[in-house]
């Protein structure tokens, strides 16, 4: 469901400005955005692993990222936006 969703989105941006001890423009501006499943989508289409993916799998924290949201939530996805956060999650030790 979609309310589970939103939630579980708030939830994760939390434990990333916490880890990080400050603010996060581009965590904020999903955050922001009312179609958080569009704006989801969007983050795990481009080919660049944002910053916080990487500070979160550095802290063992890969299960707070919203590729693990997209996979968790993955009825509420198309299948390509799933298959490419569940690759980032398998090959989250080889992304520099």
């Amino acid at each position: 469901m979609i309310d589970d969703l939103v939630k579980d989105v708030l939830e994760t941006g939390e434990v990333y400005k916490k880890l990080i001890g400050g603010f996060a423009p581009a965590t904020q501006k999903i955050l922001d955005n009312s179609d958080k499943i569009k704006a989801l989508s969007n983050l795990v289409k481009t080919a660049d692993v944002q910053k916080g993916f990487k500070a979160l799998r550095d802290a063992g924290k890969l299960k707070n990222t919203f590729e693990a949201l997209i996979i968790k939530h993955n009825n509420l996805f198309r299948k390509d936006i799933v298959d490419a956060a569940q690759w980032r999650i398998d090959n989250a030790n080889n992304i520099k």
